[in-house]
């Protein structure tokens, strides 16, 4: 069954390398990709999803940055989770920082990772393997 991801994410080259990656597993029918630059942006597409009776395409899965401008991901983590209908939402972190505090913050938040940017190089073609495995393999929370 396909999904939906949305990934949240300021950085241009990011967003170009994502794009590359899902390519394929778009084409293949795996995977729906939506993209934000801002956690505003994903925060308002989540509230026209809660406000609508016939907007039914809650992600699957979201890949969330931390470091945006407007809103950061832990602003973004708190706003979904604050939200019944979200609370069991999968969120993914995938950021620069490996801070372990933030680290820490984040599976306070329950994430269900944590992926450093910097640690994956230029794997994102793995994320999207990772992304199905966990998708066929993990009953997701129903939408």
């Amino acid at each position: 069954m396909r999904k939906n991801i949305f990934f949240v994410d300021d950085g241009e080259t990011d967003v170009i390398a994502i794009k590359r990656a899902f390519n394929k597993k778009v084409h293949d029918g795996k995977f729906d990709l939506d993209i934000f630059r801002d956690g505003e942006a994903v925060t308002d597409r989540l509230e026209e999803i809660d406000a609508s009776t016939t907007d039914n395409k809650i992600p699957d899965i979201i890949l969330l940055d931390l470091n945006m401008p407007k809103m950061g991901g832990f602003e973004v983590l708190d706003k979904i989770r604050s939200n019944h209908k979200f609370k069991t939402m999968v969120i993914f972190i995938l950021t620069t920082s490996n801070n372990p505090e933030e680290i820490k913050r984040a599976y306070g938040k329950n994430v269900a990772g944590y992926l450093v940017k910097d640690e994956m190089g230029n794997r994102y073609e793995r994320l999207t393997e990772l992304l199905e495995t966990y998708s066929d393999t993990v009953a997701l929370p129903p939408n």
